[in-house]
């Protein structure tokens, strides 16, 4: 996507991210915007790093639920 078409199509995005409706061509043009956005990502990440970088977080998740309850009860 051109930065003319960005500038365009961000306005909408906020409208959409707020909850406000668009008419049918507003619509229309956010729908294409976010479509080239997508076509535009690069995800050729390292997908076991990704895997690893996943469990830790929810590792560290688990942690932090257990010494927030453990908190909680000596409160």
């Amino acid at each position: 996507m051109d930065d003319t078409t960005y500038k365009r199509w961000w306005p909408l995005h906020l409208r959409i991210a707020c909850g406000e409706s668009l008419n049918s061509q507003e619509q229309a043009d956010y729908e294409s915007g976010l479509k080239q956005l997508h076509e535009s990502e690069n995800l050729d990440g390292d997908l076991d790093a990704l895997r690893q970088v996943r469990a830790t977080i929810r590792r560290l998740d688990e942690e932090r639920l257990e010494l927030q309850t453990q908190s909680l009860l000596k409160s």
